[in-house]
């Protein structure tokens, strides 16, 4: 089948190449280069609509970045380092996008994992990765406590939630496209993380 004189796919898989930069961070990628626009006080990043009864709770870019320079101030007076793994077991709210960027923003690696993991399920994952901290919030926090005499690498659990703090100091980390920002777990406890970058 000949293409059509339109049908540009084979010009475009020809000269197709990804451009990637030889530094870059995920968190300013995702939130950072939008809170500088002008419009970021007004424009929603977050629409988080818990309950359908209620208004959604907006977080614009501005109040994200904000919120999430807050959090990598609280992990980094914590000690958490760039590189080191923190995992995040948060429902899926506003604070759990502010998790992700603040986690990232500082150059840590972000290690989501699900709320509804049992005991056994969620110490394995905390052993394993090496997390030294783990963000929970009220919901979250009775399984995390449960299982923290068994996970002895986690140095700063933190029950948390968006409050005031201090932001974050020093200059935001860069990172090689080549280094890993986030490690996922499958389902199966029979297989190792997987690191996304």
């Amino acid at each position: 089948m000949q293409p059509t004189p339109n049908d540009h796919h084979h010009a475009m898989q020809r000269d197709f190449a990804w451009h990637v930069p030889a530094q870059f961070n995920m968190a300013h990628a995702c939130a950072v280069r939008w809170a500088q626009q002008p419009d970021a006080p007004t424009r929603a990043a977050v629409i988080d609509q818990a309950d359908l009864a209620q208004p959604a709770t907006v977080l614009t870019y501005a109040a994200l970045h904000a919120q999430a320079q807050q959090l990598a101030g609280v992990l980094q007076a914590q000690g958490v380092a760039v590189g080191e793994r923190v995992a995040i077991v948060l429902p899926q709210r506003a604070h759990t996008a502010v998790a992700y960027v603040g986690t990232m923003g500082m150059g840590a690696v972000s290690m989501p994992l699900s709320q509804l993991f049992g005991a056994d399920a969620l110490r394995f994952r905390l052993q394993d990765s090496g997390a030294v901290a783990v963000l929970a919030d009220r919901s979250t926090w009775p399984a995390v406590a449960a299982v923290l005499a068994d996970c002895p690498t986690v140095r700063r659990p933190t029950c948390w939630t968006m409050r005031p703090a201090g932001a974050a100091r020093g200059p935001r980390p860069t990172r090689r496209p080549s280094t890993g920002c986030s490690m996922r777990f499958p389902t199966s406890t029979t297989t190792g993380p997987r690191s996304r970058r």
